[in-house]
């Protein structure tokens, strides 16, 4: 397990004022958020959460680490963000989509993204009988409804196919409340 992870699972645990709150957040089990807090105050030998069963407090030692800790992951989020928003090929930039050929013989195909009215250059693929292909492309930036479109064959349904850009998830780290 590595220790961004524990950190993340400590400060969601902290903003949420406490482990179901937080297991139920993030969609997490309650024991498996116990499990890297309590990984990680042995990996720092300090324990940073006085616990009850009813509630919990942070230690000096957890507010000064989840002071820091909120920096740290603050920091990591931002420069995958960067590093995403640079690049049209990192993950969550590349639309998938699975073309199936219904026919018993192989097929040759053309396809291309759709977006806004604005058309992608063509390209082409072969299709194995009855075998299911994957096709992908950078999406274009920006996009929020993108299409494939598929040069038509015997089989309708499956010549526009919508894509999805995913979005990605932030943590906020906004900190406890008083």
């Amino acid at each position: 397990m590595d220790t961004l992870t524990r950190m993340r699972a400590f400060i969601d645990v902290v903003e949420a004022e406490g482990f179901s709150a937080a297991a139920r957040k993030i969609g997490r089990s309650k024991a498996l958020l116990s499990k890297y807090v309590r990984e990680l105050e042995d990996e720092l030998g300090a324990l940073l959460l006085n616990r009850t069963t009813r509630q919990f407090s942070l230690t000096e030692a957890g507010h000064t680490y989840y002071q820091r800790a909120s920096e740290i992951v603050r920091e990591v989020d931002s420069l995958a963000d960067a590093v995403r928003e640079s690049s049209g090929d990192v993950r969550g930039r590349t639309g998938h989509a699975l073309v199936q050929n219904h026919a018993a013989t192989a097929q040759r195909r053309t396809w291309w993204l759709e977006s806004a009215g604005v058309k992608s250059p063509e390209q082409s693929f072969e299709l194995a009988p009855a075998a299911i292909t994957e096709i992908s492309a950078p999406l274009p930036e920006g996009a929020e409804a993108v299409t494939v479109v598929l040069s038509p064959d015997g089989f309708a349904l499956d010549d526009r196919l919508p894509i999805v850009r995913p979005k990605p998830k932030r943590s906020s780290t906004p900190g406890p409340r008083p």
